[in-house]
Parts: C-alpha cells; structure tokens; sequence
C-alpha cells in the first residue's frame, strides 16, 4: 500500500489516481498518521439475464389435457 500525505494529494493528485488506477491502494496521511484509504473501486458484477421476460408467461394450465395419455400410447401403438 502506497502513501500520501495531504500536501502530497493536493500538489500531485494526479500521480496519486494513477496509482488508484493501477489498482493500489492509497494510505492518505496528516502529521504523519492514516486518516483515510482510498481503494480502487470494484467492478460490478454482471447482472443475471430475466429469462421470465424474455421467454414470456407460461400458458395458464387449467390441469386437464387435451386427451389422455392412454388415447395418446394407444394411437401410437395403433391399437
């Protein structure tokens, strides 16, 4: 972790957000004690896809079919 003291932040900001954006952190100092940190911040995570949205509502099932399994095996066996 690197170092700067408050004269340094306002004299030479821009080297010290170069080191933020090379991804270190920065121990900000005042008479020589830490009185803040300052870290990179962390790209987000990607948001996951609505798979709802994109294939649409499921078809409401009213619990009976159209015909039943047993016509259905019996027409494909050609009984």
């Amino acid at each position: 972790m690197k170092t700067a003291s408050v004269r340094d932040l306002r004299q030479n900001f821009p080297r010290v957000m170069a080191w933020i954006a090379d991804g270190e952190q920065v121990a900000v100092t005042m008479r020589r004690k830490v009185i803040a940190r300052l870290v990179p911040e962390q790209p987000a995570a990607p948001a996951r896809p609505d798979f709802r949205a994109r294939f649409g509502k499921p078809a409401p099932a009213d619990g009976k079919l159209a015909r039943s399994a047993v016509t259905l095996l019996s027409q494909e066996r050609g009984a």
